[in-house]
């Protein structure tokens, strides 16, 4: 199934992604797969964020299951860590045969395909919120949504980075920014 950037917005908040990090994610997932629930590359990837195949047994996938945009999104927030490392994606890297799956990488780099559609994503989240995907029987997606207690602690590691926030210098400080700029335009 095809979805739009407010749909693909509602995948990740829904099943526990953070509402700071949506623009990203959803960028990401434009450059993956390009918002294709069914997509699979020739390398193994499955799903909007393209998860591979040799990720699911510590994620608790199966094939069926990655190709489901709820399971999909709750691998890709457990693998970003919320949003926060798009080191795994390699079309977040403008190098990616050098670094794609390795380090820290809490922004997709300038020039990377994922990176070439943060202000798309921004202009069209600003104009229409998040929005369910169309014959979404029951809950929003396929799958269990987070517990209270992952949200309780998802909400509790934001207020953490909120707070060493204020102690940021150099790359960590220009990350902050740009986060800062992209929550700025979804408002």
């Amino acid at each position: 199934m095809q979805l739009t950037i407010p749909q693909a917005a509602y995948v990740w908040e829904s099943n526990g992604g953070s509402k700071r990090t949506v623009v990203l994610a959803v960028a990401v997932s434009m450059a993956e797969s390009g918002l294709n629930t069914t997509a699979v590359s020739p390398s193994s990837d499955y799903g909007l964020w393209q998860i591979n195949s040799s990720n699911f047994g510590w994620l608790g996938l199966t094939v069926a299951s990655a190709l489901q945009p709820g399971p999909n999104a709750r691998a890709a927030i457990r693998m970003s860590a919320n949003g926060d490392n798009w080191a795994p994606w390699c079309t977040c890297w403008t190098d990616p045969a050098a670094n794609c799956g390795h380090g820290n990488l809490p922004y997709p780099q300038p020039g990377s395909p994922a990176y070439s559609h943060i202000s798309e994503v921004a202009a069209a989240l600003h104009r229409s919120p998040p929005q369910p995907p169309p014959h979404s029987p029951g809950p929003p997606t396929p799958g269990h949504p987070p517990t209270a207690a992952q949200s309780a602690l998802i909400a509790m590691v934001d207020d953490y980075k909120t707070y060493n926030n204020a102690r940021l210098k150099g790359h960590a400080r220009w990350h902050r920014n740009i986060t800062q700029v992209v929550a700025k335009m979804v408002e």
